[in-house]
Parts: C-alpha cells; structure tokens; sequence
C-alpha cells in the first residue's frame, strides 16, 4: 500500500505539466506497486480542509481535490497508530527533533498500516526509523 502525503496530494492537483505534478507521478510509477492501493490519512484530509477554509474560493478549491482524493482510499487512525505516534513523537522530542504533530500522525498511520508513504518532503519524515518512504 502507499499513502500520498499531503504535499503528495498538492502536487497531483497541480496544472498539467508542472514539474512536481510530474515528479510524484513518476514517483509513483517507479514505486513498482502499479496496481497497489493508495491511501491517505484522515490527518492529511484534516490538513487540506484548513487549506480548503483558508481559500478565497473554498468551494472550487474543495472540488481542485476532488479528483485526487476520490480515487484513493483513507487510513483511519487506529490504537497501533496512537501507538507508533507516542513512539514516534517521544523519539523526536528527546533528539529535539520535533517535525509537527501532523506529520507525526501521517507517519504513525503509515507505520501501523504498513504503507510506504510518498513524499516530496522526505527532509521531515526521513527522520523516522521504521517508515519507508518514497521521495520525488
């Protein structure tokens, strides 16, 4: 399974053409998971809703998402996901490391589902052993 983060998203949702839009796809394409099932997290939908309110056009902002987020399914968090999120956050904070709570909770949905997670911010979630990451 792989799962977009919300970067991974942004950039699917870009114009034809744009250089990230095509840096994820062939991301995506050199996976060597065609046909593998991709997810996103409740978390990163929670991160493009304040995207969405922030928009001076929310509504044609929302539907921007739409064809992205129709075709993937969603990680739910879990008790493994609290799990790996105490693990992971308290990992951080003792190396004074700390990369936000949200990508905290990506990572720790991605690690207690055992989804490689795709992104094209890998400086953040490198950082976090145990998580496969795939970077554009």
């Amino acid at each position: 399974m792989l799962c977009l983060d919300t970067t991974a998203v942004l950039d699917l949702v870009r114009r034809e053409g744009h250089a990230r839009k095509i840096a994820v796809e062939r991301a995506l394409a050199r996976s060597g998971a065609q046909g593998a099932m991709v997810m996103v997290t409740r978390a990163t939908l929670c991160e493009l809703e304040v995207g969405v309110c922030l928009s001076s056009r929310p509504a044609a902002e929302r539907d921007r998402l739409k064809p992205v987020l129709s075709s993937v399914g969603v990680l739910e968090l879990t008790r493994a996901s609290v799990e790996w999120y105490g693990k992971i956050g308290a990992g951080l904070r003792r190396k004074g490391e700390h990369i936000g709570d949200m990508d905290v909770l990506i990572a720790a949905m991605c690690g207690a589902h055992g989804c490689e997670l795709v992104t094209g911010n890998s400086r953040h979630f490198a950082r976090i052993p145990g998580l496969s990451v795939i970077e554009y």
